[in-house]
């Protein structure tokens, strides 16, 4: 509740906000996993990252984790 009185006292468009906000995020906080890919890998399912996160953000987070190759574009799902 008190995120929609803030958006709606300064008029900010919660995407605008919503995607801006990503952008401003260091992926270094995110330690990879050395044993992630096996784990995935082992897993015989198709894959996807479903975020609550915008595209970019979950697009530079699955480079970072050196994931890339396993979560392609087509297989991130973001909430936008």
């Amino acid at each position: 509740y008190s995120g929609n009185v803030f958006l709606e006292r300064f008029g900010i468009d919660p995407v605008t906000l919503h995607m801006s906000f990503h952008s401003h995020i260091d992926e270094s906080l995110i330690a990879p996993c050395e044993d992630l890919r096996r784990q995935i890998r082992s897993v015989k399912a198709e894959h996807v990252v479903l975020t609550h996160a915008s595209r970019p953000w979950a697009e530079k987070v699955v480079k970072h984790l050196g994931l890339d190759d396993i979560f392609t574009p087509d297989r991130i799902v973001p909430m936008e």
